[in-house]
């Protein structure tokens, strides 16, 4: 039974979540008419984990008192328990959401003529939505009341709930829309840089690229609701707009005042869409200036308490990696080595060796200390590390500054078939680690007097290419000009 369905989802149910599924399953109303008490109170010996020996089928239905074994049975039982836990589920997710309750609650009476049960439970909805802080179904939620407004006036006949409700459904339609746009254009830039996928072409980004959105700007003031809707606006113009600067330092100056209307969920979606956009405006526009912006958005998660997560014993490498690589690309030494002091122990035991040792490499080159940068790079187990190639793209800019030839293409070999062996890299970030080594190759071999290209034409090659560090190369090539 280890890897059925039934165990992976009750491996995601906490302590209280588990004790309820059981009294779900002893509910008469939810009852498949087969009990399942007794394998439910020999699956709970198992819990959290449910793992290790006993958790075998035959092992547990000797223990449910039902004689020989009958797999046809014990299929059916668990079966049966499957189809319950995924009810219990969604039953959760109902309850999740009182304001969702309350809306659903609304309609259904006023469905049944029940207008005194609708009216309180649209009051009620409204009170949880105004006392409760900005999330991602905020407005539609608020659309929903309005509407819930509209509906119990016009079948009721009674002029219950003044002012203009439709306008203020449309106004929450529309606030929705530049949310859920702003989400939809951070997930198309991820895909994007993930697996190449371009949206250019998109129907919505026809739409976008048409719709002169920027005349929403002056109608979105006076109220927090319409300053939270405008940081959507200026995020969807800043980023269908490769060139622009001026909606991108709006919505940077906008959304740190508001955070605080958020709830966390929220705070933390939108300053990840902040940080995806300036991840955009480095390759866009300038690397240096937005790497900078980049770090202080990073800062500003660390303030928020977003860097562990909730509910985590450890972060993931990944995470851990693309919080601290950010300040080493700003150059921020001071700041890395706080976050490896402070921080080291929020990942896995089995990461952190070489997480540190790559990181201490990473600050030893910035420092010009070379050869224990070195030093530290040989302390990374390749076998368990997750970043290889970042691995061996240091390594290969330490031993250009230590011009160690030989070393050098040693690791463009073995960075080389690496490459093509990976099938899990997309084509462009193949081509990007490919054009780096090969112009990587060219530089070197000029720095050793083998110069197969002048100088302007390297820089060329350089500026036309898609090259991973690319400013690293521009930057050894201006060496080399100026020796």
């Amino acid at each position: 039974m280890h890897d059925t369905r039934l165990i992976k989802i009750l491996r995601t149910l906490d302590a209280d979540e588990f004790k309820n599924f059981g009294k779900f399953l002893n509910s008469p109303y939810f009852s498949t008419g087969r009990d399942l008490t007794s394998l439910y109170k020999e699956l709970k010996k198992f819990f959290p984990a449910f793992s290790g020996n006993g958790l075998e089928k035959k092992k547990i239905f000797s223990r449910l008192g039902k004689g020989k074994y009958n797999e046809q049975l014990m299929r059916i039982m668990i079966s049966d328990m499957y189809r319950m836990a995924i009810e219990y589920l969604r039953i959760l997710t109902v309850n999740e959401s009182p304001v969702k309750s309350k809306i659903h609650l609304s309609d259904e009476a006023i469905k049944r003529g029940l207008f005194f049960l609708a009216e309180q439970s649209i009051n009620d909805a409204e009170e949880l939505v105004t006392k409760g802080g900005i999330d991602a179904d905020y407005f539609y939620n608020r659309f929903e009341i309005e509407n819930q407004k509209t509906d119990h006036n016009f079948f009721s006949g009674e002029t219950v709930f003044k002012g203009n409700m439709e306008m203020k459904a449309s106004e929450c339609s529309l606030f929705h829309f530049l949310m859920l746009t702003a989400n939809n254009l951070h997930n198309f830039y991820s895909t994007k840089s993930n697996v190449n996928t371009e949206y250019s072409d998109y129907i919505i980004m026809h739409m976008l690229n048409n719709s002169a959105l920027d005349k929403l700007e002056p109608l979105l003031t006076g109220s927090k609701d319409k300053d939270i809707a405008r940081i959507y606006l200026y995020y969807i113009l800043s980023h269908i707009d490769s060139n622009d600067e001026q909606y991108f330092y709006k919505l940077k100056a906008l959304l740190f005042k508001n955070l605080h209307n958020m709830v966390f969920s929220e705070r933390s979606f939108l300053l990840s869409l902040y940080d995806s956009l300036c991840t955009k405006k480095i390759f866009d526009i300038n690397f240096d200036k937005y790497t900078a912006e980049r770090l202080e958005v990073k800062k500003k998660m660390l303030a928020e308490g977003m860097f562990r997560g909730v509910n985590t014993n450890f972060i993931s490498p990944v995470r851990f990696y693309s919080f601290i690589i950010t300040g080493i690309s700003a150059g921020d030494v001071k700041w890395v080595e706080m976050m490896l002091g402070k921080h080291l122990t929020d990942i896995a035991p089995e990461h952190r060796v070489s997480l540190f040792n790559y990181f201490k490499a990473e600050i030893c080159y910035l420092k010009k200390d070379y050869e224990t940068a070195l030093q530290h790079t040989s302390k990374v187990d390749l076998t368990a590390f997750f970043i290889k190639p970042t691995l061996f793209a240091l390594q290969l800019k330490i031993y250009f500054e230590l011009n160690y030839v030989d070393e050098a293409l040693s690791i463009i070999d073995t960075f080389r078939h690496y490459i093509a062996k990976n099938k899990q890299s997309t084509g462009i970030v193949k081509k990007a680690r490919a054009d780096f080594l090969s112009i990587y190759n060219k530089l070197i071999m000029y720095k050793n007097g083998r110069r197969a290209n002048t100088i302007d034409k390297l820089n060329s090659m350089i500026t036309r290419s898609d090259a991973l560090h690319k400013k690293w190369l521009l930057q050894k090539l201006n060496e080399l000009n100026a020796v």
